[in-house]
Formats: C-alpha cells, structure tokens, sequence
C-alpha cells in the first residue's frame, strides 16, 4: 500500500510564542497567564514554521488568512459560534 500524502498547511510564515500569546489576548480579550523563561532551553528551536510548498504546488492551496490575528479572530469567533465542535 502506498503511504498517505501528507501536507503542511500554514502560511509559511513563522511568529514567535510571544507574538502568538499577544494575538491571542488582543483578540478573546481574556489575559491569558504566561510563565516567560529568560533563556531558551535546550532543544528549543529557535525559529519553527510551515512549508507550504508542496500543498502550493501540488493542490494550488494557499492560506486565506495570512495575517496572525485576522486568522486568530476568525477561529475565535469560529470557536464561539459552535461551542459543541462541529
């Protein structure tokens, strides 16, 4: 049997934890506690995004919302509307 074809899907663009965490206090508006380390620990990376090259290439697929909290505000508002899931 052949293996299935795997996707990334994403923007390929990358934000850092921090930027993620501010977007998403800005957009539910709730102060979501943080506990910041002052250095990075081993293994950490230091930069992680996803490659859409493929799914680009292959599907023609490509992010609708590229902007952080354009896409956090849509999926929260996605969230609030179907409490239950789908």
């Amino acid at each position: 049997a052949n293996p299935p074809v795997l996707y990334n899907v994403g923007t390929g663009k990358g934000v850092s934890v921090r930027e993620f965490v501010k977007g998403c206090k800005r957009v539910t508006g709730v102060d979501i506690k943080v506990r910041e380390q002052a250095n990075s620990r081993p293994g950490d990376y230091a930069e992680v995004y996803a490659d859409v090259t493929k799914i680009r290439k292959e599907l023609g697929w490509a992010a609708k919302y590229t902007d952080l909290e354009e896409s956090l505000r849509h999926a929260w508002n996605w969230r609030r509307e179907h409490i239950n899931g789908y």
